[in-house]
């Protein structure tokens, strides 16, 4: 709980500062946010990138980096457990055809190393599967009860008319190659699920998403949305009350790393395109406003 007694100080350091702020160059390809405290807040690249975790002050200014001895695959998301243990999400699977998924978890001990948690999707059958059921990405995870919670980011959702997050729960421990266990799916219309983070109570769970176009095919155009879901118990998605709230509209971003700062507000950040420069955004969940899912089909 000591994290959250300085979060309104930290909240109010961006508040004075606009609740907005630059990142730093080495993070143009930003996908994964921990707000360890008022002045530490983590963050990692995706693919394509170095393996390092980087450290900026509350205004987004690098104050230290740290380089894992771990290759980056697809690093996706970034969360952490109540000791402070960090885990990296290196389960990007854009062609839906990887089988090396896995999550690593940083020890306090330095000595010791990354310690691996392989995992696999017990529903994926082929690799690549057919391009209708291409939904075995994934760039969304939290903590919580010594489990990790991971949220798909469908492929191929568009063709249907909604997308579909599959959520899934991992032990937060173990060397050998294990399954994520199928728990539920929610869907959202035109969004793609790219991160995800828990309320400091335990009881909402955080959701940003895009969707991103190209209008008569070269106008870039995109919306961003931040999710809110409400009476979360560990128990599935369907039962739980869905808020949102438009955090971007027309100009082409991609928002996909999200953590809480306080009860009512979330960090969100994007990555750097052709047209805006990596930046990150406090949002605030004073004006939320209840959406209604699609309704699902029987199957997860």
């Amino acid at each position: 709980m000591a994290r959250w007694l300085w979060a309104g100080f930290l909240f109010a350091g961006l508040t004075a500062f606009g609740q907005r702020f630059a990142l730093p160059p080495p993070l143009q390809e930003v996908s994964g946010l921990y707000v360890a405290g008022p002045d530490s807040l983590w963050w990692h690249n995706d693919s394509g990138n170095r393996p390092v975790l980087y450290c900026t002050d509350g205004r987004g200014r690098l104050k230290d980096s740290l380089e894992v001895a771990v290759p980056n695959r697809d690093w996706e998301d970034l969360t952490a457990d109540e000791a402070g243990r960090l885990y990296i999400g290196d389960f990007g699977n854009n062609t839906n055809a990887r089988t090396d998924l896995v999550i690593w978890r940083l020890s306090a001990n330095e000595a010791r190393g990354p310690e691996a948690i392989p995992f696999f999707w017990p529903d994926q059958q082929a690799f690549p599967p057919a391009p209708r059921w291409r939904n075995y990405d994934c760039e969304a995870f939290f903590w919580q009860r010594d489990s990790l919670w991971l949220f798909s980011k469908d492929k191929v959702g568009r063709t249907r008319g909604h997308y579909r997050t599959k959520l899934y729960v991992l032990p937060a421990e173990g060397s050998h190659r294990m399954p994520a266990r199928l728990m539920d799916s929610l869907d959202l219309k035109n969004r793609v699920v790219t991160g995800a983070a828990l309320s400091p109570d335990g009881r909402r769970v955080a959701l940003v998403g895009y969707d991103f176009r190209l209008v008569l095919g070269f106008i870039p155009w995109s919306r961003a949305s931040v999710f809110v879901l409400e009476g979360w118990d560990g128990r599935g998605l369907r039962h739980l009350r869905v808020l949102r709230k438009h955090v971007s509209f027309l100009l082409p971003t991609q928002y996909e790393a999200i953590d809480w700062l306080d009860a009512e507000h979330l960090l969100i950040a994007r990555e750097r395109t052709r047209f805006t420069r990596q930046m990150a955004k406090v949002v605030s969940l004073r004006r939320l406003r209840p959406w209604r899912p699609r309704k699902p089909d029987p199957r997860p």
